[in-house]
């Protein structure tokens, strides 16, 4: 999405690998202009935010054999969710008694892997970005939760606060990109 936002915008754009956990202060600070992000409340107290450009939900990678051990929310107490320390979804997992377990800036595939070799239980995150890690990994024992489907999302560009221009103008172009069937 940023590549074709920049391109409609006219602008160069380079990108810079950085753990999630520091991409808030990464765009509060200036050091990066504007990164995709889920859209929450207390994030829009703090930032900018494009118009949404995706609408998702959570779910959790599980092992296939046995959902590990998951059936519904609450069956997380006392279960190992990978995930990064600051996220939505690792809230969730905390909120039903999960312990997280953190890697730093860590690849999805190492958290993919620590469920399949039972290093934890469970991966919480995005619908569509889980289904295309399970699908990169077909040697992996994992699955999507069957039946687990909550916390329905919304993604679009997060901008320091007060960078009203570029708001406007990433809006544009996403308005523009829904028109012409981009």
């Amino acid at each position: 999405m940023a590549r074709k936002i920049a391109e409609r915008l006219n602008l160069d754009i380079t990108f810079e690998i950085i753990g999630f956990d520091s991409v808030l202060a990464a765009v509060e600070s200036g050091r990066i202009d504007m990164a995709g992000m889920g859209i929450t409340d207390k994030r829009e107290e703090k930032f900018n935010f494009s118009s949404p450009f995706k609408h998702s939900y959570s779910t959790m990678v599980v092992r296939e054999d046995d959902h590990s051990g998951v059936e519904k929310l609450e069956d997380l107490e006392g279960k190992d969710a990978g995930g990064a320390a600051s996220t939505v979804y690792s809230e969730i997992a905390r909120k039903f008694g999960a312990e997280v377990v953190t890697y730093g800036n860590a690849p999805n595939e190492a958290y993919l892997r620590d469920v399949n070799n039972g290093r934890t239980d469970v991966v919480i995150n995005d619908y569509y970005l889980s289904k295309f890690g399970v699908a990169a990994f077909p040697e992996f024992d994992i699955t999507l939760h069957p039946e687990l489907k909550f916390h329905p999302t919304r993604k679009g560009m997060i901008m320091a606060e007060g960078a009203d221009k570029l708001q406007t103008e990433v809006n544009q172009a996403l308005e523009d990109m829904r028109e012409d069937g981009t």
